[in-house]
């Protein structure tokens, strides 16, 4: 957390946050064992997001193109405590957050009374992409993996109502009330024979269970 380089978005031109170095350099680590270990199936064996509840189109065409980990559904209870993606959201309730998130919106009220997350994690590449659309939850937060040298253009998460956009970068963490319509911008790269090279997102969602 010293590390920490926050930008405050605030009213200009609406609420988020971006915190830079989101995980220690110890910690990222094992957040790359198990993105790994996430990727290790063949790639036809990949749960692809236009399969699952993503948003849609009113025709029930899928917005988006992407693969798909849901690691709720993966561990056990007992399980969780092996994931460091699941361990590591012990960021968001430390009281340093709490003092950088109350500085964007009132609305942060709403962040601190949660007790209910979601997580899904995106890996993105050649041609993928995810057209304007809205959370069903409170808050979101991405964190964005990708290997050094990046292998790929594109992929920047552009808000649309107001037109903003947010440049993707390894390891920075952005958040923001769920109701923004946002998308992420398509990406190019070479065709890689396994998942690995493109751009992965760490995704939670923070809701209240009532």
């Amino acid at each position: 957390m010293k590390d920490w380089i926050v930008q405050i978005g605030g009213d200009q031109p609406f609420p988020f946050l971006v915190i830079d170095n989101w995980y220690d350099k110890e910690t990222e680590k094992f957040i790359w064992t198990e993105l790994d270990f996430l990727s290790t199936k063949n790639k036809h064996d990949q749960l692809r997001a236009e399969d699952t509840v993503v948003a849609r189109h009113e025709d029930g065409t899928a917005k988006g193109k992407s693969y798909r980990f849901y690691i709720d559904r993966l561990y056990t209870q007992e399980g969780r405590t092996y994931s460091p993606i699941i361990q590591n959201m012990n960021l968001f309730r430390t009281p340093k957050f709490h003092e950088i998130i109350q500085n964007i919106t009132p609305q942060y009220r709403s962040f601190i009374g949660s007790d209910h997350d979601a997580n899904i994690i995106s890996y993105y590449e050649n041609n993928h992409y995810y057209e304007a659309h809205h959370d069903k939850f409170m808050w979101t937060s991405l964190t964005w993996f990708y290997r050094e040298p990046k292998k790929f253009t594109g992929g920047n998460l552009k808000f649309t109502e107001p037109d903003y956009e947010i440049n993707v970068k390894h390891n920075r963490m952005l958040m923001f009330p769920c109701y923004y319509l946002h998308e992420v911008l398509p990406i190019k790269t070479k065709k890689f024979k396994e998942i690995g090279n493109g751009r992965y997102t760490i995704t939670h969602f923070f809701y209240c269970q009532d």
